[in-house]
């Protein structure tokens, strides 16, 4: 049986942004961070995804590889 762990980061507004900006498309001029904002990396069916609060998941897996 496959093992599963949270692991937590905490970071600054700019980094989400820039994460948000260059992996997920949601360009920094038209987002904000809000209180307590977050992103989920996560893997699933072999492949490691990102996701927002504002958008959909975005397969990221070449870039983290």
């Amino acid at each position: 049986q496959e093992k599963s762990s949270v692991d937590l980061c905490v970071t600054h507004d700019m980094t989400i942004l820039l994460l948000r900006d260059q992996l997920l498309g949601e360009p920094a001029a038209m987002n904000s961070v809000d209180f307590l904002e977050g992103l989920a990396l996560y893997e699933r069916a072999g492949s490691v995804w990102l996701r927002s609060t504002v958008g959909k998941p975005v397969d990221v897996s070449s870039v983290v590889a």
